[in-house]
């Protein structure tokens, strides 16, 4: 058996054991993408969003309980929980996004996007992602970019979009910067990836 069946085989297990834990589902779909499988990875992020829908409803219910019955330590380890599983869902949002822009669903890929950044506010790609989708609509792809770098400021394309959509006089400068950024991080993952391979 070769390594990725080998690790499918051991996430269908996972989900035959616990059908209700989102994160096989997660991880399966993810090994499913990368065998250009997208169909039995859009199935298996939807069903990663409904376990995790599950799981986050039954341990907010559980917090509530504890808060109620002023056990408040232990109703942070749930509430920590449902944050764990809300970016666990953000992740899913964002790739089955992926999947629905790669088979042509434009609008519903959009709106898993925008469910993405609502879950996890700090997800970059998403942001980028979503600018990518309105770059007919100036002002909008300018948004959506600007909210990427702000949330990682390491998207190098997203500086390179947003030095590309800049062009008043005004704010040249701003372009200007934005364009030598993105060289500057391109430079250092070029290095990075030089020392990796050679250092």
């Amino acid at each position: 058996m070769s390594p990725p069946d080998d690790v499918q085989a051991h996430l269908k297990r996972a989900i035959e054991i616990d059908p209700d834990y989102p994160d096989p589902y997660y991880h399966l779909a993810l090994q499913l993408i990368e065998q250009s499988r997208l169909p039995a990875a859009q199935l298996h992020l939807q069903r990663a969003l409904e376990a995790a829908s599950r799981n986050a409803e039954a341990f907010e219910e559980r917090e509530r309980e504890l808060i109620a019955a002023n056990q408040f330590d232990a109703a942070k380890r749930y509430s920590f929980k449902s944050h764990e599983l809300r970016l666990l869902s953000a992740r899913a949002c964002y790739q089955l996004g992926l999947v629905l822009w790669e088979t042509g669903d434009r609008p519903a890929a959009r709106k898993q996007f925008i469910q993405a950044t609502e879950l996890d506010p700090t997800l970059a790609e998403a942001y980028y992602q979503l600018g990518c989708a309105a770059l007919g609509q100036h002002s909008a792809a300018r948004s959506f970019f600007e909210q990427a770098v702000e949330a990682d400021f390491t998207l190098a394309q997203a500086h390179f979009e947003l030095a590309r959509l800049i062009t008043a006089p005004e704010e040249n400068e701003i372009a200007r910067n934005h364009y030598l950024i993105a060289l500057d991080l391109e430079a250092a993952l070029q290095n990075q990836a030089l020392d990796k391979k050679f250092g």
